[in-house]
Parts: structure tokens; sequence; C-alpha cells
């Protein structure tokens, strides 16, 4: 009878996980890619989560301050654009 030493079973175990992930290394790949492609559907479900948030926040705030018409942002006079350029055309 053939005795097996502990480095043996070691070295038999890590053949037969070698072997069976290159065998099983097409559903690996398969599981890697369904698992990225989950994580960017929730990462863009989030995103929109958060944008809709931010929407309702908003027309709640508007309905708060009972603001008739929109408001709108005041622009540095560094970044307005330029009224020569106006009057050229």
């Amino acid at each position: 009878m053939i005795e097996l030493k502990t480095s043996d079973c070691g070295c038999i175990m890590a053949v037969m996980i070698v072997g069976l992930g290159l065998h099983f290394y097409t559903a690996g790949e398969f599981l890697t890619t369904l698992m990225l492609s989950g994580f960017v559907i929730l990462l863009l479900g989030l995103a929109l989560l958060s944008a809709f948030f931010v929407w309702h926040a908003s027309m709640r705030a508007t309905a708060w301050f009972r603001v008739v018409r929109p408001i709108v942002p005041v622009i540095p006079p560094q970044l307005a654009p330029d009224a020569s350029l106006e009057s050229t055309r």
C-alpha cells in the first residue's frame, strides 16, 4: 500500500483546485461579468434615485417658498457674456 504524506495531499489538492479552476474558467468569467454588470446597474440606479431625490427636494422647496417663477442664477461680471458682441449683430 502507498503511504501519502501531508505534503503530497496538499500538492494533490492544489493540482485539483487549479485543474477545476481551469475547467470552470468560463463559469468564473460569466460570474465575474454578472457581478460587474450588477455593480454598474446598482450604481446607475443609485444615481437615478439620488437625481430623483434632488428633483423632488427642489420641487418641495419651491412649493415651500412659494416661488412663482424659476430662480435665475446670478452670473458674476467676469463670466457674463460680452455686451459688445451683441451690438455687432
